[in-house]
This record gives C-alpha cells, sequence and structure tokens, in this order.
C-alpha cells in the first residue's frame, strides 16, 4: 500500500508534513520530495529559506536548471544576487552568457549537478523507488 498521507516528525509518505518530511510533496524544516517547502529543503521543485534542487526558489538557493533568491547560483536566473550561470532573464529579454564566461559557467554547471545528485537526488530515488519505497507498494509474500 501506499502511503498517502503521513503527518509526525518524522514523515514519510505520497504527501509527508513534518520536522522531517521526505515524500513526493513534503512540507518541513527539513523537507525532501520532488516537490519540497522547508527551512532547509531539498528535491525537485524546492522552496526554503536554504533550498537545493533543479527548479528553486530561496533565501539561499542552489538551483540546477533555475535559481531565485536573495543569494544563490543557477543555470538561470532571474535575480541581481543569483549568480547566472549561462544566463538571465531580465522581463522579456533574456541574456546569454558567452566566450570564457559560458565556459566556465558549463563547469560549475556540471559539477553543481553533480553534487545535486549525490546529496539529493540518489536519496529521493532511493526514498520513492528503492525497497519499500513511498511509490513502490509492498511485496506479499506467498
Amino acid at each position: 500500500m501506499i502511503k498517502w498521507l503521513d503527518v509526525g516528525v518524522e514523515a514519510e509518505g505520497f504527501v509527508a508534513i513534518g520536522q522531517h518530511a521526505v515524500g513526493v510533496i513534503a512540507i518541513g524544516q527539513v523537507a525532501t520530495g520532488v516537490v519540497a517547502i522547508g527551512q532547509l529543503a531539498r528535491g525537485v521543485i524546492v522552496v526554503g529559506q536554504l533550498a537545493a534542487g533543479l527548479v528553486v526558489l530561496g533565501q539561499l538557493s542552489l538551483g540546477v536548471a533555475w535559481s531565485a533568491g536573495m543569494v544563490g547560483i543557477g543555470a538561470t536566473s532571474p535575480g541581481w544576487l543569483v549568480w547566472p550561470l549561462l544566463g538571465g532573464s531580465r522581463g522579456s529579454r533574456v541574456d546569454l552568457v558567452s566566450g570564457p564566461r559560458l565556459v566556465v559557467g558549463i563547469v560549475i554547471l556540471v559539477g553543481l549537478a553533480a553534487a545535486w545528485w549525490l546529496g539529493v537526488g540518489q536519496e529521493l530515488v532511493d526514498v520513492l523507488l528503492g525497497d519499500g519505497g513511498i511509490l513502490r507498494p509492498e511485496r506479499q509474500l506467498r
């Protein structure tokens, strides 16, 4: 059975709400999920004070694809203090970088993607799809 909702200190379920929440949708102080919302949030689509993920909105944001926040780094960004590795957008205009800055941006982006995979991605895939994972129904022994 898939655990659809779990609420508590160590919440783990499709929707997890708690101090340490892990799930597809995770809400808590330390949240890990496909959609994660919390003070320390990590996952794919992330909102939090310290946020790390693929698409991120946070005070300190580390986004592989897109990052917005007070201070951070990401492949693209609309913010002033978030360093866009490949380019940023200002309104309807998109400014892409070129030359040596593009090479440095790609190298840093590969490092950021590797750090995300090692720090967040592997754990998230294991929790969701591993043995006894949230999205994998328990096997019935015969």
